[in-house]
């Protein structure tokens, strides 16, 4: 029988590692994929997603309501991103779904598709990840503003802002790169 959340947290705040275990099993692979759509890179995506969970292991005692401890794992991943984009200095954006350039070419249909996802790719490069980075979590990952809020440090208010800002900049970027540009 699978232990309820709450009670793998509650064992995990008193030591016991194997709870802990269920918890990064969870969560560590949609953490990971997070880190790795951020990121752009394989290694540095592992490294944060270890660093993510050794942190939260640490300071689980710090965490006050077991209800956002998602938010507060998308949180430390997303601070410790941000330190690795400034090491580097450089933000790239990986598509959902990585084209292979061995692969045949695809339908036209499907063609049509892979231009379409790359062109927003290449729209998201182009926005900072001041509003890259809840827009993706909104649109990709699903979360709500409330939780994008707790998971950047920000207000609501400022988080329903930056959608805002984001989505005006994405539409013009789109037109601007789209039109007259094949893919």
């Amino acid at each position: 029988m699978a232990v309820p959340l709450g009670e793998a947290l509650e064992r995990a705040r008193q030591g016991e590692a194997a709870a802990f275990a269920l918890i990064y099993d969870r969560y560590s692979r949609a953490i990971h994929n997070y880190a790795f759509r951020v990121l752009g890179n394989q290694a540095q995506a592992d490294d944060v997603t270890q660093e993510t969970f050794l942190r939260a292991w640490q300071r689980l005692g710090q965490l006050r309501d077991d209800g956002r401890l998602e938010s507060w794992l998308y949180a430390i991943a997303s601070h410790l991103c941000t330190d690795a984009l400034r090491r580097r200095k450089l933000l790239s954006w990986l598509p959902l779904h990585p084209r292979h350039e061995d692969l045949p070419d695809p339908a036209p249909e499907v063609a049509g598709a892979l231009a379409e996802h790359e062109l927003v790719q290449r729209v998201l490069r182009e926005l900072s990840p001041k509003f890259a980075m809840p827009l993706v979590l909104r649109h990709v990952e699903g979360f709500s503003c409330q939780e994008i809020a707790e998971v950047l440090g920000i207000s609501v208010d400022n988080v329903w802002q930056r959608l805002s800002r984001a989505r005006e900049m994405f539409a013009a970027a789109y037109g601007r790169l789209g039109k007259g540009n094949s893919l």
